[in-house]
């Protein structure tokens, strides 16, 4: 679909989809990949290239979805730290983390626009249905994109 929720389109085949959504977890550069852990018992962003290893979240919730911004200093993701699935974007160093969502249900599989100034990801926060919303970088703006009767989840902005 296009970035406004119309001209949706079904894809011939998931390749393109596939190779998208691979591309959210490795740094524009190349250099870092996004990888999610069970350490200790518990989901972790992890932080892998350039000969280093890096935990990037802990804090006794669920952490995963990691996707990368556009200029590669963000890294937008999911937590479950205050009891729902929400948005929370953090520095590359994992400093910093703000939190975007504040649903009580699930916001998930977050995914960069590719000029950086928006995020996509799906909700159920419409009458219990998977959606797929937008928001500026900031979480303001958040509005349906899909408002489908049927589900629709796992949004990727192809870049």
């Amino acid at each position: 679909m296009k970035a406004d929720g119309s001209a949706v389109q079904r894809l011939p085949d998931r390749r393109l989809y596939d190779q998208a959504a691979a591309a959210e977890t490795v740094r524009p550069n190349g250099s870092w990949r996004l990888v999610v852990r069970n350490h200790e018992g518990n989901l972790e962003v992890w932080r892998l290239g350039e000969g280093d290893e890096r935990q990037l979240t802990s804090n006794g919730a669920a952490d995963y979805d990691p996707a990368w911004s556009p200029d590669g200093w963000l890294i937008a993701f999911v937590s479950g730290r205050f009891g729902s699935d929400d948005i929370f974007v953090m520095d590359a160093n994992g400093q910093d983390d703000r939190r975007l969502t504040y649903y009580d249900g699930y916001d998930k599989h977050p995914t960069w626009s590719p000029d950086g100034r928006h995020i996509a990801f799906w909700s159920d926060r419409q009458e219990g249905r998977r959606q797929i919303w937008v928001m500026n970088a900031d979480g303001t703006g958040q509005t349906n994109l899909s408002n489908s009767p049927a589900n629709d989840w796992d949004p990727v902005w192809v870049k």
